[in-house]
């Protein structure tokens, strides 16, 4: 990697900045509580952060893949819920959305930023140019950025929904370095995705490296051209 071409460095949100996955598993935690108390069955499949993961997230990605979305929606998040308290708590659509209901205002009180972040954005913006670049809903994207004050580090924001492009696909990409009028080859995205994140940016001919926050292997084609564990890993990448 020639570090010395870089001029702008894009960022990823969820799970790269902010901890979204965690705040996801405390809000199911919150809203299925009684659930683990009564449905031994659905007790059975583990804690909410083993349910979640290895019931829930397959089941909403089943449902983004059959509606050939590359998006996401709140619909896929509702139809996983049903499924997976049809079949293990016995409940209806009424019971299951309003569980759902009170999943979608219980999460985001458990957003928090990575304790790393504000000390590396903050680094990072007194020698590059900083986008952002995020798949999802438009509103709960900019509600993270609003919350933790996050716009005052990037030049440019650029959220899927909002643009009608969704990450891998270079052209997310490209409209972000347009924004700031740079060319790919003086840019590089870090992201949490191998597959959003790394080759999307590869794809377009900038640098991608990995934020591997949660010590995750190596798998696919999608080559890092590096791989740092936290912002503080990619703040030492940059500024050695």
């Amino acid at each position: 990697m020639s570090l010395i071409e870089v001029k702008v460095v894009c960022l990823d949100l969820d799970d790269t900045l902010v901890d979204a996955r965690g705040s996801w598993h405390a809000g199911f935690a919150e809203v299925t509580n009684h659930l683990l108390e009564r449905s031994p069955k659905f007790s059975a499949l583990g804690s909410p952060e083993e349910i979640y993961e290895q019931h829930l997230r397959p089941r909403i990605i089943a449902a983004q893949r059959k509606a050939g979305s590359n998006e996401w929606s709140n619909d896929f998040a509702r139809e996983g819920f049903r499924e997976l308290l049809r079949e293990n708590a016995g409940l209806g659509p009424t019971e299951s959305d309003s569980i759902f209901n009170a999943y979608l205002e219980a999460w985001p009180r458990y957003l928090r930023l990575f304790d790393d972040v504000l000390e590396a954005l903050e680094a990072l913006q007194k020698k590059f140019r900083l986008a952002l670049i995020s798949n999802g809903i438009g509103h709960e994207q900019r509600r993270k950025l609003d919350r933790f004050s996050l716009n005052r580090y990037f030049d440019v924001c650029v959220i899927s929904e909002e643009i009608g492009i969704t990450k891998p696909d270079p052209r997310i990409f490209k409209y972000a370095l347009q924004a700031l009028d740079i060319e790919a080859v003086s840019a590089l995205h870090a992201g949490d995705n191998l597959h959003h994140d790394v080759a999307g940016a590869r794809d377009y001919g900038m640098y991608g490296v990995w934020v591997n926050r949660r010590g995750g292997r190596f798998e696919g084609p999608n080559e890092a051209d590096a791989e740092v564990r936290d912002l503080n890993g990619l703040v030492r990448l940059l500024t050695p």
